[in-house]
């Protein structure tokens, strides 16, 4: 794996505190479906090189798949993993950057933007995948993220015992 830190260019442009990394695995080859470009020319000599936006997923503890345009970073949710996340959700990385304030509400058009890009990426990647599922869909079938399996029920009854919300949670994760 190789850690690259965000050019100041890249990360002012977009408002980013200097923590952000990007992170490329190396082989000796570029595989097809990858779409990885070059960064050694931003590297280099600043020259802006690349995507407007990068498109994430996320299949281990959740499952989401999210998309980091301008500044923001938009979040959809298929499965909590026993998290109570909304669906959607949308932040400014310039003024949020631990992520605290979902602003999906105030926002809508950047939630139709962020869902769109991925909308997009998912119809590319698909069209030149040649397997006929979505990865996320592979996991979904397999009952959701592993360390959820066979636990949710049992954090419901916690949740009740604490004297928490547990009928919203049991309806979220589909346990009534």
């Amino acid at each position: 794996m190789l850690f690259i830190f965000l050019s100041d260019m890249f990360r002012k442009k977009r408002g980013l505190g200097k923590n952000y990394v990007l992170i490329f695995l190396v082989f000796a080859s570029k595989f097809t479906l990858f779409d990885g470009q070059s960064y050694y020319e931003t590297l280099q000599n600043g020259t802006e090189t690349g995507y407007d936006s990068v498109v994430l997923m996320q299949c281990a503890r959740v499952v989401q798949r999210s998309a980091i345009f301008d500044q923001y970073l938009y979040i959809r949710t298929i499965h909590g993993g026993g998290h109570m996340f909304e669906d959607e959700m949308l932040f400014d990385l310039s003024a949020d950057v631990h992520q605290q304030n979902n602003i999906a509400s105030e926002k809508p058009e950047l939630l139709n933007q962020g869902a769109r890009i991925i909308f997009n990426w998912q119809n590319k990647y698909m069209e030149k995948s040649p397997y006929t599922v979505d990865p996320i869909w592979t996991v979904m079938k397999e009952g959701g993220p592993q360390h959820a399996h066979g636990m949710l029920e049992q954090y419901a009854e916690r949740l009740k015992e604490t004297g928490r919300d547990y009928i919203s949670f049991k309806k979220k994760y589909h346990l009534v």
